[in-house]
């Protein structure tokens, strides 16, 4: 019976040798200005405070190039409860109580946008708690109306 060799071709590159690493999230000075826009409250329920920085356009399980993935058009400060509505589960909220998550209405509210999509972050308005918004990489936002 021959020994298995393994071929050259077929073994595991060390990590140097991958390339870049990929952006982990979003770097303190952009976080801090999604927070300061927050004011201290979760952007869609405008109730509670906030503990998560939402990726509007997601990552990726692999992560992602794309260094517009985390800029400040692209983050949502929210509570963990409004972040799990987000995500397509449903919570019992403490001050809005049931509510049922949903991928698609997350989309169709601005607080997903797919990774398919030609608009970008600062392109895609978002309901939040005061209504209708655009974001800007300057953590600023605009209320706006939209038909």
């Amino acid at each position: 019976m021959s020994q298995i060799k393994p071929r050259p071709d077929r073994l595991a590159k060390p990590v140097s040798a991958r390339g870049p690493r990929r952006p982990e999230g979003f770097p303190r000075a952009v976080r801090e200005l999604i927070l300061e826009r927050a004011g201290g409250v979760c952007e869609l329920c405008g109730a509670l405070p906030v503990d998560q920085v939402h990726h509007r356009r997601p990552r990726g399980l692999g992560g992602t190039s794309d260094p517009a993935v985390n800029r400040a058009a692209n983050g949502l400060a929210l509570c963990s409860w409004c972040h799990d509505v987000i995500e397509g589960r449903s919570v019992e909220h403490p001050q809005l109580g049931r509510v049922r998550g949903s991928r698609a209405e997350s989309e169709r509210k601005g607080w997903l946008i797919s990774r398919l999509s030609v608009d970008g972050p600062c392109e895609v308005p978002v309901w939040t708690a005061v209504g209708w918004v655009q974001l800007s990489d300057s953590g600023a936002k605009r209320r706006i109306e939209v038909p």
